[in-house]
C-alpha cells in the first residue's frame, strides 16, 4: 500500500471519528507514553506557541503569554521560565476540532518541530500537515512562547498533550553550546 493510500485511509478514519473525545483517552494513558527524546546535541529546532495559545495550569486555562512563574504551576510543577523567542519562520496552523472533538479546543499556531501527542504517538507539528485543515502558514515576525519546568515534561495546550522545553537543551542554548535553527532567542530573552 502506498503512502498516499495510507494517508487517505487515516484521513477517512479521522473524518468518521471526530466525535471521539481523544483528550480523555490521552489523559488516562499518558503515563505509559514516553516523553519525546530531546534533539541531538549540536543542532536543534525551535519549539514554541503563539501568544494566545491556552495552557492548562493548576490555576485554570491561561494564554501562554500571560503565564507568570510566580502565580502558575503545571501538574503541581513549578514553572522555571516562560521563554519568549522572536520568530520569523513558518508556523503550523491547527484548527479547532481537526484532530477530534475539542482537539484542539481552539485554533492554535505552533512551531514546525514542536512535538504533539496524537493517537499515542509523538509527532512534530509539521508531520501532521497530511491531515486536511492543518497547514504551514507564514505569520510574519512575532514573539512565540514556551514553558520550562525542572524536567522535560508534558503540558496541555488547547486540549492537546505537547512537550515542554527541555531544560538541558535550553541551558545549552543559553551558553551557545548548540545552534538554534530557524528562530533565535532575543538578544536578552525576556524571562517572566
Amino acid at each position: 500500500m502506498s503512502d498516499r493510500n495510507i494517508i487517505g485511509k487515516f484521513q477517512q478514519f479521522l473524518d468518521k471519528n471526530k466525535n471521539i473525545d481523544i483528550n480523555t483517552i490521552i489523559e488516562d494513558n499518558i503515563k505509559n507514553i514516553p516523553i519525546p527524546t530531546p534533539p541531538s546535541p549540536g543542532h536543534i529546532h525551535p519549539i514554541c506557541f503563539s501568544a494566545d495559545s491556552p495552557i492548562k495550569t493548576d490555576q485554570g486555562i491561561v494564554a501562554i503569554s500571560r503565564i507568570n512563574k510566580r502565580n502558575h504551576t503545571i501538574k503541581n510543577k513549578t514553572i522555571k521560565e516562560l521563554t519568549i523567542t522572536k520568530n520569523t519562520s513558518p508556523m503550523i496552523f491547527i484548527p479547532k476540532n481537526v484532530l477530534g472533538k475539542n482537539l484542539p479546543s481552539q485554533d492554535i499556531n505552533v512551531s514546525l518541530f514542536h512535538k504533539i501527542l496524537y493517537n499515542d504517538k509523538w509527532y512534530q507539528a509539521r508531520e501532521l500537515t497530511f491531515i486536511n485543515g492543518i497547514d504551514q502558514v507564514l505569520r510574519g515576525e512575532e514573539l512565540v512562547y514556551n514553558i520550562l519546568l525542572d524536567k522535560h515534561s508534558v503540558m496541555n495546550v488547547a486540549g492537546l498533550t505537547v512537550e515542554t522545553l527541555d531544560p538541558e537543551v535550553y541551558f545549552k542554548l543559553r551558553k551557545k553550546e548548540i545552534k538554534y535553527d530557524l528562530n533565535y532567542f532575543l538578544p536578552n530573552p525576556i524571562l517572566c
